[in-house]
């Protein structure tokens, strides 16, 4: 049950990173988690398709 409230927390963290407008590269950066975990993230709340690099 703790790795689920972690899991939530930092799911938690990289929402509050998105909304002060951080892209999903410097949040992964940031946390020291795999950027493609914060796309799906993102992809799954927005609903969009993942940021591309040069964009």
């Amino acid at each position: 049950m703790d790795e689920q409230r972690g899991a939530v927390c930092l799911e938690e963290e990289v929402e509050r990173m998105r909304e002060s407008g951080m892209a999903a590269d410097e949040i992964a950066d940031r946390m020291g988690v795999d950027a493609g975990w914060v796309e799906s993230l993102l992809m799954m709340w927005e609903g969009g398709e993942p940021e591309k690099e040069g964009a």
